[in-house]
């Protein structure tokens, strides 16, 4: 049987006096990230607007200009190739590579997700449960340590913009494999702060983050063509997000943006246990 999955976080460097993040940017980064969840919440409400118009174009036969011309897992991985390459930094430099794949860790499948904090039917005991037989999983890495961004210092604001893009091409990722490969599940890994921009003991909360969807949390954008989301040819950097495009990484963020860790079950299997990423 495949070695027991461990679940222990990654373990970082020992901050010492001379790289430990001042007071000042400990201070900066909490605000930073408090306004951050104050502009996510309150651009969900321009997200339902913008879902709202759904009108008859749902039933356009032609959903995108694009589409893969394999399915599985070659489906998958030109899904990746085709998506990754539209998201830049300011420099022009591409934001991240993608790795697609089905739900695995060291080799051995993701039968189920688990999210805490939920409440209302078909919840047990705070936690709700789902498999995934047909699940999608793709890993979004830098060059930079444990896959961040190398993208300079930038500060927070534009580490910020660069969160927010990783989102938005989370969200398109999603909905092509939701559209031409079927999936129940789809999961996202994105990397995690660079080192030295935010204080050790936040970094270390956010080494596993991930975006989970299922398909009925995007349906009104699977009901209408591409286009009408997003702009789905050419570049999209950081800070050049549109209202729209906002509107949709406030949604992403607020609601299917998680911390993880792998729990290996009695089969062998492992569950993703999901914590929601808060401010």
């Amino acid at each position: 049987m495949a070695d027991t999955v461990s679940s222990e976080p990654v373990v970082i460097p020992t901050v010492t006096p001379q790289n430990r993040p001042p007071r000042a940017l400990q201070r900066r980064f909490v605000a930073a990230y408090l306004i951050l969840a104050t502009l996510l919440g309150g651009a969900a409400g321009l997200f339902v607007v913008y879902l709202g118009d759904s009108g008859a174009s749902g039933s356009s036969s032609k959903w995108s200009t694009w589409r893969p011309t394999a399915s599985g897992s070659e489906g998958l991985k030109q899904i990746a190739t085709h998506v990754a390459g539209r998201y830049r930094l300011a420099s022009g430099n591409q934001l991240v590579g993608v790795i697609a794949g089905k739900p695995q860790v060291q080799n051995i499948p993701i039968t189920a997700i688990a999210i805490k904090g939920q409440s209302g039917a078909g919840t047990q005991n705070g936690i709700r449960i789902f498999t995934t037989k047909a699940g999608a999983m793709y890993t979004l890495c830098g060059l930079g340590n444990q896959c961040s961004i190398l993208a300079g210092t930038g500060g927070l604001s534009q580490a910020a913009e660069r969160g927010k893009l990783l989102l938005l091409e989370s969200l398109e990722l999603a909905l092509y494999t939701f559209k031409y490969e079927g999936s129940d599940a789809f999961i996202a890994l994105v990397p995690p702060p660079p080192p030295g921009l935010v204080p050790d003991s936040v970094r270390k909360k956010l080494l596993r983050r991930a975006v989970v969807l299922q398909p009925s949390d995007v349906k009104p954008l699977l009901d209408k063509p591409l286009g009408e989301t997003l702009d789905p040819t050419g570049k999209i950097s950081a800070g050049k997000l549109d209202l729209g495009e906002s509107a949709i990484v406030a949604r992403v963020g607020s609601g299917h943006f998680f911390t993880y860790e792998y729990q290996q079950i009695p089969d062998g299997t492992v569950v993703l246990v999901l914590t929601p990423l808060q401010a």
